[in-house]
């Protein structure tokens, strides 16, 4: 229910696997009145875009973590915060935006007039020239830049119209991140850069999110297959822990190689089950009738979920690691039967090495999304997760966005 809630108040994204470009006309900027571009990206799944989950809690390492890559883009913009704000008047065009001196006559080509005050402090009867250009911060890695509402509208963006007037007072990380900046400050010396982001617990509730309706129905009902019986077998409190740890583990995973996307739902998770049944299955292959036909079962449905995730929003890195911690938590947590003395050693050998073997992989995941984060030295890993199955599909802009550094 309260999925179906978030897609009415988030709308539904263009449904498609091919980003379209959109034309805005008569957008008024420094130069004049200019046609833009924006690139629309579709959901395939049915759902909200990915700027929406963002805002409303999904698993996003910049929200997270203090980036690397997008602290160079913030300090390559090289913001003078002592240099003097002014207002930047162009009265032919009856446009009028904050900046710097030099980036008046640069965004202007030397035809705008500065004022050394801010627009909004304008006095009465100096301010007939229209302040329309304000900050707008855009793309999900918190780019910036002065533009009109409907510009920023059009590019998908978060328009300051009140409060700071220029790209260096804004923090745009606390925009993209939303929640209304929830752990998301600013060093007072450069407003603009995010200092410690830690909202730690989008890991506890983007599995609870999905990216649209057909990504909630291919969650279910592996659910309504592996965990029922689970549950029934090994109690609730044990299914949670399984689940849990699979869709966290998973999660970090795919973080470490697309940390620019959302990563939500359930589907790590489900890949967890998957293994643990799996482990079940050889646990107990003497009793189980029919043992060949899970078998079958289990590998189709795992299929599904590694085709699915050659789509853009699905992750198979994420699924990767929900199997691989899966059948770590099966031996920990999971009821073993024990037929004799020798399963009973096994069952003691096998929860010797999973207890620290898990340990380890979430200790070194931590590790590697907090502290080394650059993982792009794989260039052959972006096809474990997209098949070009249209021209543009696999585009980077889309299925792993970068900063602009």
């Amino acid at each position: 229910m309260t999925f179906l809630v978030l897609c009415f108040f988030g709308g539904i994204s263009p449904i498609g696997l091919t980003p379209k470009a959109a034309y805005l006309d008569n957008v008024k900027t420094f130069r004049g009145t200019e046609m833009v571009v924006s690139v629309q990206y579709p959901n395939v799944w049915i759902g909200p875009n990915a700027a929406f989950w963002i805002r409303h809690g999904a698993l996003f390492a910049p929200c997270l973590r203090s980036d690397h890559k997008i602290n160079v883009m913030l300090s390559k913009q090289d913001y003078q915060t002592s240099d003097p704000l002014g207002c930047c008047e162009v009265e032919a065009r009856n446009t009028a935006g904050t900046t710097t001196q030099l980036q008046c006559y640069e965004y202007t080509y030397n035809v705008g007039y500065w004022l050394s005050i801010e627009c909004s402090l304008r006095p009465a009867g100096a301010n007939n020239i229209a302040h329309i250009l304000k900050p707008c911060c855009y793309q999900l890695t918190g780019e910036c830049k002065l533009t009109t509402h409907q510009h920023c509208t059009f590019l998908g963006g978060y328009y300051h119209a009140q409060g700071p007037e220029h790209c260096s007072k804004v923090n745009c990380l606390a925009d993209i991140c939303g929640v209304g900046g929830l752990s998301m400050q600013a060093d007072p010396e450069t407003p603009y850069m995010p200092t410690r982001p830690n909202q730690w617990w989008r890991l506890l509730i983007s599995p609870f999110y999905h990216n649209g309706i057909l990504h909630l129905i291919l969650v279910l009902i592996p659910q309504l297959l592996f965990a029922v019986p689970i549950e029934r077998m090994a109690g609730g409190v044990r299914l949670f822990f399984i689940y849990f740890v699979s869709e966290v583990t998973g999660n970090l995973l795919a973080s470490l190689f697309t940390p620019y996307l959302p990563h939500l739902g359930g589907s790590a998770a489900v890949c967890g089950l998957i293994s643990v049944q799996s482990i079940e299955l050889a646990q107990s292959w003497v009793l189980v009738q029919r043992p060949h036909k899970l078998i079958l079962k289990l590998v189709a449905i795992l299929i599904v979920f590694l085709l699915s995730g050659t789509l853009p929003y699905l992750d198979n890195f994420a699924h990767l690691g929900g199997f691989v911690a899966g059948s770590l938590a099966a031996v920990i947590f999971l009821p073993y039967i024990v037929f004799g003395q020798w399963h009973s050693r096994r069952r003691r050998i096998l929860l010797i090495l999973a207890i620290p073997s898990l340990v380890a992989v979430l200790s070194m995941l931590l590790l590697l999304f907090y502290v080394v984060q650059a993982v792009d030295f794989c260039t052959a890993c972006q096809y474990i997760n997209c098949i070009p199955y249209t021209l543009y599909l696999c585009n980077s802009t889309w299925y792993n966005p970068q900063p602009s550094v």
